[in-house]
């Protein structure tokens, strides 16, 4: 039973020490209690410990009774005896979260950080959902710089729906930082065999591999995600990407054709549009077939500024640069800012001679991107002497 102590405590400590002999145990455990508060609030530590005890004798299940008796020992700065006292607290008061994290605090303080971890692994075992004991073990696990543990406490809190990109941000920064790249990216897949529609998961996976850079293990490992996610098109898309940087466009068209088999969003049409138009080898069969499908993507969004741009890009290819600067300036006056449509826009101009208006477009890319090379080049090559 908890106990709360204020001003009336005080006044109830006042009355005459021989009222009412006929009380039962519990209110006698309770006065006690009262009696000790007083002393302990009065700095009186070894009197008030010794009314604490005479309580507990009485009620032997009291939370209140053994924190009260480990406060006395934390003032005195006795922290090995405190810590049983709050311990056994915590015990027979298991939804306590603020006294629990005491006495992991204190487990860590004294140089027992293992027996911490103990604790909290063994309050899982029959609540394997509670959000705080996660918290408490992952936070562990962090300051041991035990990542491996850490990342897989990261995962538990994610699939619990526990600031999911929160603890999503923290298994990549720490793979990341820690260079545990096999950890992290079996953390990710974890997530992703539970939850095989989370977006945000397969993005962050993909954009692991990208930063890992090994071009075998991409490959392989996009074909296996494409096995594990609901929406492999996604997937699919990626590793068509990875097939146009190797110039390999048999397979990249080949997987293009099962995307706009089974999944003909707008966003694939566009991509695979793109894709097409920047290929060395593209004649103008290929262009009027690249400008067909981002013709598709346009109808679903008019107003889609990378979907312009595609547009605007393929004729510019095409060498219709009339057109090709009407569709890029429509996607600068959705966003202003893009710097490849700014870049696309000074190519246009370029290849007209107009070196005063390509310059202006070049410039507003050095602006956001100062020490862009390719555009540092195009600037030289039409003022040599810059």
């Amino acid at each position: 039973m908890k106990y709360f102590v204020h001003i009336l405590l005080l006044l109830f400590l006042m009355l005459p020490a021989a009222a009412e002999e006929n009380k039962d145990h519990l209110a006698s455990a309770e006065e006690l209690y009262m009696l000790g508060q007083y002393e302990l609030l009065s700095d009186n530590f070894d009197q008030a410990e010794a009314y604490f005890n005479q309580a507990l004798a009485l009620d032997s299940l009291s939370a209140t009774i053994y924190t009260s008796l480990a406060e006395i020992k934390l003032n005195e700065n006795d922290f090995e005896a405190a810590l049983p006292l709050l311990k056994r607290a915590a015990g027979l008061d298991p939804s306590d979260t603020q006294l629990l994290a005491r006495v992991l605090n204190l487990y860590v303080y004294l140089g027992q950080a293992d027996e911490a971890v103990q604790l909290v692994k063994e309050r899982l075992d029959p609540d394997p959902e509670n959000l705080f004991l996660w918290q408490s073990l992952a936070e562990l696990q962090y300051n041991a710089q035990n990542w491996e543990d850490f990342i897989d406490s990261q995962i538990q809190l994610y699939l619990l729906g526990d600031s999911n990109v929160q603890s999503l941000e923290t298994i990549i920064q720490i793979g990341l930082k820690t260079g545990e790249f096999d950890t992290m990216m079996n953390a990710l897949i974890t997530i992703l065999k539970v939850q095989p529609d989370d977006v945000q998961v397969l993005g962050a996976y993909i954009r692991l591999l990208y930063l890992i850079g090994d071009d075998e293990l991409i490959h392989d490992e996009l074909k296996k995600l494409a096995t594990i996610v609901s929406k492999p098109v996604l997937v699919l898309q990626q590793l068509s990407l990875y097939y146009e940087q190797k110039k390999e466009y048999d397979k990249s068209d080949s997987l293009y054709a099962i995307i706009l088999a089974d999944d003909p969003d707008a966003t694939s049409y566009n991509n695979y549009a793109y894709n097409l138009s920047t290929r060395d080898n593209i004649d103008r069969s290929g262009l009027e077939h690249a400008l067909d499908l981002a013709g598709k993507a346009i109808d679903s969004e008019p107003d889609n500024p990378a979907y312009l741009d595609t547009v605007g890009w393929i004729y510019f290819k095409m060498g219709e640069y009339d057109l090709a600067e009407y569709f890029i300036l429509q996607s600068l006056a959705v966003n202003a800012d893009d710097a490849d449509v700014l870049l696309h826009l000074g190519d246009i101009y370029a290849r007209r001679n107009e070196v005063q208006k390509a310059l202006e477009q070049y410039n507003k890319v050095l602006e956001l991107y100062p020490d862009d090379k390719a555009v540092l080049q195009k600037i030289n090559a039409l003022v040599p002497d810059k």
